[in-house]
């Protein structure tokens, strides 16, 4: 489920949640989400009790982060190696 669950909210949100985002939920600017505040996003407010890996009933930034997929980096070209 914690390989999935960050697939189903980049789903459900049609984008790669970032840190503005946590931002934008955090209404009350604690610093957290609480069940309440993760509620604007239904898919969110469905995944909270997984996403609460500590169980204190809020999200931490971490947490948050940690169910978003890694940012996708371009690959990048080896450097042309001189002749010998």
């Amino acid at each position: 489920m914690k390989k999935i669950l960050p697939i189903l909210l980049l789903t459900a949100f049609g984008t790669t949640m970032a840190g503005d985002d946590f931002e934008r939920l955090d209404t009350n600017h604690d610093g957290y989400l609480d069940s309440a505040e993760a509620a604007a996003m239904p898919a969110l407010k469905d995944a909270f009790a997984v996403l609460d890996r500590d169980h204190d009933g809020r999200l931490s930034p971490a947490e948050y982060a940690a169910a978003m997929p890694a940012p996708q980096r371009p690959a990048t070209a080896e450097p042309d190696q001189p002749e010998r």
